[in-house]
C-alpha cells in the first residue's frame, strides 16, 4: 500500500511538472513561418524547361488546439526553355484559416494567381478545403479538394491525397497524387510525386529537399520533373525544433492548388 501511494505521488508530481510546460507551448499565441527556394528541371514532351521558384508562408497561431491563420506568397519563373518558348512567370497569393489540435488540421483556403505564360496572361482564383490527420507520432496523411476559375473560359476542379512518414523526426518522406479537371477544352491531369526533406541540425532551422514529379496530361505531352531546394524555418519549432515538430506546429503545406 505504501509503495502504491508512493508511485501515485510520484506520478502526480511528474504530471504537475510536465503539464504546465506542455500547456504553455500548446495554448500560447505564436508566429511561425517558412521560406523556400527551389529549382525544377522538367522534361515536357522531350523539351527541357528549367524553373526557379521562391515561396514563403507566415502562420499566426492563436491557440493550439485552436484557430490558426496563414498567409502564403510564391513566385515562379521559367528561366531556361527551348528556342521559341519565351520566359514566363507567375505570382500566387493565398490565405488559410484552420483548426489545429493533437490529431491534425482542417480548414479552408482561398488563393489567386497571375500568370504571364506561353499562351498569354491570365488570372486564376482557387478555393479549397484541406486537412491533415496525424495517424501516429511518425505518420501523417493529407488531402485537399476544391475548384478554380480563371478570367478565360478555362476552369475546373481538383483533388489530392498524400502521406508523410518521418524517420528519426528529422527526415520526412512524402508521396502524393493530384488530380485536376480542366474545362474548355476538357482535360484530365494526373500528377504523381515523391520527395524527401532532411533537417540536419534542429538548432539550425534549414532543411534540404529533393523530389520527383510525373504529370500525365490527357491528349498532351507528359512532364517529368526533378526538384531540389532549401527551406528555412522560423518559429513553430515545438519543444525540440525537429522537422516533425516544425511540420505539425508551423505553416501547413500544400493547402491550395496554386
Amino acid at each position: 500500500m505504501r509503495r502504491t501511494l508512493s508511485l501515485l505521488a510520484a506520478a502526480g508530481l511528474i504530471v504537475g511538472i510536465a503539464t504546465p510546460a506542455a500547456a504553455q507551448f500548446l495554448n500560447r499565441p505564436y508566429v511561425a513561418g517558412a521560406l523556400t527556394g527551389k529549382v525544377v528541371f522538367a522534361d515536357v514532351g522531350g523539351l527541357d524547361v528549367e524553373t526557379a521558384d521562391a515561396d514563403g508562408s507566415l502562420l499566426f497561431s492563436i491557440a493550439n488546439p485552436g484557430v490558426n491563420i496563414q498567409l502564403d506568397a510564391s513566385f515562379e519563373n521559367v528561366f531556361d526553355a527551348p528556342a521559341g518558348i519565351p520566359e514566363s512567370e507567375a505570382w500566387s497569393f493565398s490565405g488559410e484559416i484552420f483548426w489545429r489540435d493533437a490529431k491534425g488540421t482542417f480548414g479552408v483556403s482561398v488563393g489567386t494567381r497571375a500568370d504571364d505564360a506561353f499562351d498569354g496572361s491570365f488570372d486564376t482564383a482557387s478555393y479549397s478545403l484541406f486537412g491533415e490527420y496525424y495517424v501516429n507520432p511518425m505518420f501523417t496523411v493529407q488531402g485537399k479538394a476544391g475548384w478554380f476559375d480563371t478570367d478565360t473560359p478555362r476552369g475546373g476542379y481538383f483533388a489530392s491525397a498524400g502521406a508523410t512518414v518521418y524517420f528519426l523526426r528529422n527526415i520526412a518522406w512524402s508521396v502524393g497524387v493530384d488530380y485536376r479537371r480542366i474545362d474548355n477544352p476538357e482535360t484530365n491531369v494526373m500528377t504523381y510525386s515523391a520527395d524527401v526533406e532532411f533537417l540536419p541540425y534542429p538548432e539550425i532551422p534549414a532543411s534540404f529537399f529533393v523530389g520527383y514529379a510525373y504529370t500525365d496530361f490527357e491528349n498532351l505531352p507528359e512532364s517529368k520533373a526533378a526538384i531540389a531546394g532549401v527551406r528555412v524555418y522560423f518559429g513553430g519549432g515545438g519543444s525540440s525544433g525537429t522537422l516533425l515538430d516544425r511540420h505539425r506546429s508551423g505553416p501547413v503545406r500544400n493547402a491550395n492548388m496554386l
